[in-house]
């Protein structure tokens, strides 16, 4: 009976733990609710006032400071050198075809 109990708690805690995760709200970006919205055909807006830009060598990045979807400056610009780095890693480092202009 005890070794039962004692794998009983962890199952326990550990489901308790993926539900919690897994219901939690992705605050950062919209990228679920994007998905949803292009499987159900919806056309999405873009925010009021528009989209404020983030330039790097390959990438523009727009987000907006303001309304349901606002984000800030320094996650914009995060986005991009994540982006970058994904260039350099993939098509720079390990020789993949670049996408087309």
């Amino acid at each position: 009976m005890n070794k039962v109990k004692s794998l009983f708690l962890p199952i326990i805690i550990h489901l308790a733990l993926v539900t919690f995760v897994s219901a939690e709200a992705d605050t950062k970006c919209g990228f679920q609710e994007v998905l949803e919205a292009l499987r159900l055909g919806v056309r999405l807006v873009r925010p009021d006032p528009g989209p404020e830009f983030v330039y790097s060598e390959h990438f523009v990045i727009h987000y907006a400071t303001s309304g349901p979807h606002q984000t800030t400056r320094a996650y914009a610009e995060s986005v991009s050198a994540y982006a970058e780095y994904s260039w350099a890693k993939q098509i720079d480092t390990l020789g993949w075809a670049a996408p087309p202009s």
